[in-house]
C-alpha cells in the first residue's frame, strides 16, 4: 500500500476524515431510478462545490464518470476511453506517454476527500473513485451515534492498540523566541498547526497498520533520505503582518508562526516519513541552529522565508535565487544564460523544487522542499503524495534515483488561483 496524502487521495472512509468517523457507511447501492436521482442531486452538489468548481476539467471527468455508471455503462471506463471522451484524445493516443488521465483521477479523489471532509457527511450519499479503478461507486452514509473526540488522547488510544506494531511518531517542536510562548501566535492558527501534526500521527499510524510488505516509491524516497535516522522538518515561518506605513513591526518577532501551506507541507512529508519507518520532528527555522542541522537529516521547507534553504542551496544545480530583474526564480547555474523559472507578471504558473543532496555544510542529509510562492510548494507536496506522479517520474529516472543527490524542478498551471496537478519542468541527478 503506498503513502498518499489525505486530502490528494479518494476518500478516507474510516481514518481521515473526522466527520465520516460518527457515519456507518453501506454497501454500494444498486442503480435504479430513484439512486440515479439521488446521485445526479448529490453529483450537482459536488460540483458546485469550492473544491470542483474552478476546476473545470475535474467536473467534465467527474461528470462523465458518473453518467456512464448510472447509464449502465461501467464497462466501458477505461484510461482510453475516458481519454477520448472528455480530453479529446485520438483513439490511437500513447496512454503510456500521456497521463492526463491518471493524473485528473488522483485529482478528482483529492477534491472528493475535500468536499466530504467539509461537508455534513450524516445521512448523505458517498460519491468516490477508487484508487487503481475510474468506475465510481455510490455508497450511502447513515448517522451514528457520534464518538467522543480530543485533541490528544485518540493518537495515544491508537498507539495503546497497536502497541506490538511499535509505529513511528511525529512530534512537534515549536520552541518560540520570546518572552511569552504564545506572544503573537493566533489561537486559531495555533489550534489548527496542532490538529494537522495531530491528524499525521493519525495518518502514519493507520499507514503503518494497513500497509503490506510492498515498498512505494514515497517509501524509497523517505528511506533513502532518512537513512535510517530520525528526520527534522525545519519550516519556515510567516513575516509578520506590516503595520499602515508598509515598513515592519519593530516591536513584534519577526516570524509568528506557519502559513497553513507550510503546515500542511509538514504534514504530508512527516507522514510520509513516518509511513516509510522514520521518526520526524518540526521546528521553525529561525529556531533551528547549526549544531541541530549538523546531528540529523533535515528536510528544509519553504524557500525565500527559511533562512536554512538559501544557505544549504548552494551545491545545487537548480537555486532559488533573489535577482534584479527577477526578484523570485528558480535559476540553473550550471547554464546561466538559461531563462529562469519564475512566477512573471500575470502569475498563471508557479513553480517548486524538490531536492536531496549531502550538504557538505552540516554532513548530513538535506532535502528541500519549496516553491517560489505558495502554488509551488502545493505542486512539491502533491507531487510526493500522488502514487501517479511518483510512479511515472521513476520510469525515466536512473535506477536507484531515490538513495543519490538529485533535484526536480516542478511546475504547475494556475487556474482561478488554484494550481492543476503538477508536471516535472527538469530535473538533475548527480
Amino acid at each position: 500500500m503506498s503513502y498518499t496524502d489525505p486530502l490528494e487521495s479518494g476518500v478516507c472512509k474510516r481514518e481521515l476524515a473526522p466527520r465520516m468517523m460518527a457515519s456507518e457507511i453501506g454497501d454500494e447501492l444498486e442503480i435504479t431510478a430513484e439512486t440515479r436521482a439521488v446521485v445526479e442531486r448529490q453529483l450537482r452538489r459536488i460540483l458546485a462545490h469550492t473544491s470542483f468548481r474552478n476546476s473545470r476539467r475535474c467536473q467534465a471527468f467527474l461528470r462523465y464518470v458518473v453518467d456512464e455508471k448510472l447509464d449502465g455503462n461501467a464497462d466501458h471506463l477505461k484510461e482510453r476511453m475516458i481519454g477520448v471522451a472528455v480530453f479529446q484524445q485520438p483513439l490511437d493516443y500513447d496512454t503510456n506517454a500521456n497521463s492526463v488521465v491518471r493524473v485528473t483521477a488522483g485529482e478528482v479523489r483529492r477534491r472528493l476527500a475535500q468536499f466530504y471532509i467539509e461537508a455534513d457527511a450524516g445521512n448523505e450519499l458517498l460519491i468516490e473513485l477508487p484508487l487503481g479503478s475510474y468506475v465510481p461507486e455510490f455508497r450511502l452514509m447513515e448517522a451514528s451515534k457520534p464518538h467522543a473526540v480530543a485533541l490528544v488522547e485518540p493518537m495515544e488510544s491508537v498507539l495503546a492498540q497497536t502497541e506490538e506494531l511499535h509505529p513511528t511518531t511525529v512530534q512537534v517542536a515549536l520552541a518560540v523566541t520570546h518572552s511569552s510562548p504564545w506572544s503573537g501566535w493566533n489561537t486559531r492558527a495555533i489550534a489548527l498547526l496542532v490538529a494537522c501534526m495531530v491528524l499525521a500521527g493519525v495518518a502514519a499510524v493507520a499507514a503503518f497498520v494497513h500497509r503490506k510488505h510492498a515498498v512505494s516509491e514515497s517509501d524509497r524516497i523517505w528511506q533513502g533520505a532518512s537513512q535510517g535516522k530520525p528526520m527534522l522538518l525545519c519550516a519556515g515561518s510567516m513575516d509578520s503582518a506590516p503595520v499602515a506605513d508598509g515598513t515592519q513591526q519593530a516591536a513584534r518577532p519577526k516570524h509568528i508562526g506557519f502559513s497553513f501551506t507550510t503546515a500542511r507541507t509538514a504534514v504530508i512529508i512527516g507522514s510520509a516519513i513516518g509511513h516509510a519507518g522514520a521518526d520526524a520532528s518540526l521546528l521553525p527555522s529561525q529556531d533551528a541552529k547549526v549544531e541541530d542541522l549538523q546531528h540529523t537529516p533535515v528536510v528544509l521547507i519553504g524557500a525565500f522565508n527559511n533562512e536554512w534553504t538559501m544557505k544549504l542551496q548552494a551545491p545545487l544545480r537548480y537555486q532559488f535565487r533573489e535577482t534584479a530583474g527577477v526578484p523570485n526564480a528558480i535559476v540553473d547555474t550550471k547554464n546561466p544564460q538559461a531563462k529562469p523559472y519564475a512566477i512573471g507578471d500575470l502569475a498563471t504558473r508557479d513553480y517548486g523544487l524538490f531536492a536531496h543532496f549531502k550538504s557538505p555544510d552540516t554532513g548530513e542529509s538535506t532535502v528541500i522542499a519549496a516553491g517560489l510562492g505558495q502554488h509551488g510548494t502545493a505542486a512539491v507536496r502533491i507531487f510526493l503524495s500522488s502514487p501517479e506522479l511518483l510512479n511515472e517520474f521513476s520510469r525515466t529516472a536512473p535506477a536507484g534515483w531515490e538513495k543519490g543527490n538529485y533535484e526536480i524542478v516542478l511546475t504547475s498551471d494556475l487556474v482561478n488561483n488554484l494550481a492543476d496537478p503538477p508536471k516535472v519542468a527538469t530535473a538533475y541527478f548527480w
